[in-house]
């Protein structure tokens, strides 16, 4: 706990008379899926942000089963406050309902509620990212990465040929940043050929063996890039060619340019070391500096602006965790930074 939160809670119990115990301010967290690899180190991240800025919270998890995340929004008779990570429209609906019912504030954060939710409820926020700026910046690090290398197109076809991963059919996230890497690509001089795509549900595994399936259909001769919507299939793609072993033509390392979107630990670590050509960070750390801050001013009526957050704050209550381009000078950086802590 930082010496302005120390002093804080000493001024606290100071007027308290003799005996008495002052109760921290309380939030649920309630989780789509803790196995998901960002939603895991959000946990981690929001864990530390909360013991410093004296927030006491609990953590739900639904496993991505949207039944289970309803009975967890009911199992507390008296939240203060709900800070939700939906599994599906249905919880996001079924939260701001509950919220309205007992006239509290209602957090949404990583996964949008359905468009203008927030404008039927003046206590309901979203804290997240715009992600059609992470489909551009993803064909930023493909520009980049093509700019450096002349023998990218490796098939003489005068096309860059992709395989595209794709996370849950029809998610924001998914629609949004797939269709601004296309168009953001289609603003430059270079022809994108997608020659395989699929939706793998943000899943490791799942992306793994369609990759595995891609390249025993199609051999790897064409791929000339691995485009996934986000860093925990990136790292799937990277096991499959791990197992494959370096491969000839693709560079130094041996390693097909793949690009995904989160900036987890070990994919920082992955750009860091070549085996992947960069990723799109949406920071944990800003996100939870954000959540917690936002709940707290929410519960204690404090003001709510961007310094207060360390975020952009709309008045159409969104506050906007920013992205940042992570190429691998700006990844050895970070790598370095996180084995300091």
């Amino acid at each position: 706990m930082n010496i302005k939160s120390s002093c804080r809670a000493a001024l606290w119990a100071a007027s308290l008379a003799p005996g008495m115990a002052l109760a921290a301010p309380a939030a649920p967290f309630f989780f789509y899926d803790q196995s998901d690899d960002f939603i895991n180190a959000m946990v981690a991240r929001i864990s530390d942000e909360s013991a410093d800025q004296g927030l006491h919270v609990t953590f739900n998890d639904a496993r991505s089963d949207a039944g289970l995340q309803s009975d967890e929004l009911h199992r507390d008779q008296s939240p203060s406050i709900l800070v939700v990570n939906p599994v599906a429209a249905s919880n996001s609906e079924e939260s701001l309902l509950l919220a309205k019912e007992l006239s509290i504030p209602v957090i949404f954060f990583n996964r949008p509620p359905e468009e203008g939710m927030l404008d039927q409820y003046d206590k309901a926020w979203y804290v997240g990212v715009e992600p059609r700026k992470a489909g551009i910046y993803q064909a930023h690090l493909m520009i980049s990465y093509m700019q450096d290398r002349d023998g990218w197109d490796r098939n003489k076809n005068g096309m860059l040929d992709i395989v595209l991963i794709k996370g849950e059919h029809s998610h924001v996230d998914t629609v949004s940043r797939t269709s601004a890497f296309k168009q953001a690509m289609a603003l430059t001089n270079n022809e994108l050929n997608i020659i395989a795509e699929a939706y793998c549900d943000w899943d490791r595994d799942k992306a793994r063996e369609f990759f595995r399936t891609t390249v025993s259909s199609l051999g790897l001769k064409d791929v000339e890039a691995v485009i996934c919507n986000n860093d925990a299939m990136a790292l799937g793609v990277l096991d499959m060619l791990k197992e494959r072993g370096p491969l000839p033509g693709y560079g130094s390392n041996g390693y097909i340019p793949v690009i995904g979107v989160d900036g987890i630990d070990e994919a920082l670590e992955a750009v860091a070391g070549q085996r992947m050509a960069g990723t799109v960070m949406q920071s944990p750390r800003i996100y939870a500096r954000a959540l917690v801050g936002l709940a707290l001013q929410l519960l204690e009526g404090g003001e709510i602006d961007d310094s207060a957050l360390g975020a952009v704050v709309s008045d159409d209550r969104f506050v906007e965790i920013p992205y940042e381009v992570v190429d691998r000078q700006r990844a050895q950086e970070m790598v370095k930074e996180n084995s300091r802590r």
